[in-house]
């Protein structure tokens, strides 16, 4: 039977890094984290595979939706990247990745590394989780251009609290994103570049799903994802 445009597709992705543990060894240099914090890595993801497939199980498999790649995105592998194409005009298109229930958590860190392929071309990285007084929640989103990275809490209704910066991110360069979320606090770093604060009460909620996309129209390329939790309920 064919599926109704606004059915949820998994990209499964063959040879997902799975979910594991981080041990001291291997644990990162999280910005702006305690010592006294242990990370516990959730996700890793390198897409060092052929290609993506379609499946129905949840969760735990990085997402679209028909509608979406049906008004003429693509999402694709290619070369150990996961590349995601936006028509200018349309819904940008979003690719997201539903946490287990055992690793929904409050406070997270996350790093992704990726590509703008133009200098109107952005990348915006972020949550979405539960809140409770507000249910289903967009959660804390960063954008990152040529011209300088942001981060606002989108839970809610009204204006969002957001802090921005200006900087030099260079297209067609490869460049991380850090989004480092402790209770009411979000931390945003670039690279080696200084980080940015972001203080408000709608990021203390359980996160359940990550998600990143082209902001404009063009594309970016994304060679690696990490998730570490580290605590709260």
């Amino acid at each position: 039977m064919k599926r109704k445009v606004r059915t949820l597709v998994t990209l499964a992705l063959l040879g997902l890094g799975g979910l594991a543990a981080s041990d001291e060894k291997s644990a990162p240099e999280i910005p702006g984290l305690p010592d006294d914090v242990k990370p516990r890595l959730v996700l890793s993801d390198s897409f060092e595979r052929e290609k993506l497939t379609k499946t129905t199980e949840y969760p735990g498999e990085w997402r679209s939706r028909d509608k979406q790649v049906a008004n003429g995105h693509t999402v694709a592998l290619t070369d150990g990247r996961l590349v995601v194409k936006h028509l200018p005009g349309k819904h940008p298109l979003i690719v997201f990745y539903n946490l287990a229930e055992e690793d929904h958590v409050r406070d997270v860190a996350l790093s992704v590394r990726f590509r703008l392929e133009g200098e109107e071309d952005g990348i915006c990285v972020g949550f979405n989780g539960e809140n409770s007084t507000e249910g289903h929640a967009r959660v804390c989103g960063v954008k990152v251009d040529a011209s300088g990275f942001g981060v606002s809490d989108a839970t809610g209704k009204g204006e969002h609290p957001q802090r921005s910066i200006e900087a030099a991110i260079e297209p067609g360069a490869w460049h991380t994103v850090w989004l480092v979320i402790r209770g009411e606090t979000a931390t945003v770093r670039v690279d080696e570049r200084e980080p940015i604060t972001l203080e408000s009460k709608g990021l203390a909620c359980v996160k359940n799903t990550v998600k990143f996309g082209p902001s404009k129209g063009g594309s970016i390329e994304v060679d690696e994802v990490k998730l570490w939790s580290l605590g709260g309920r």
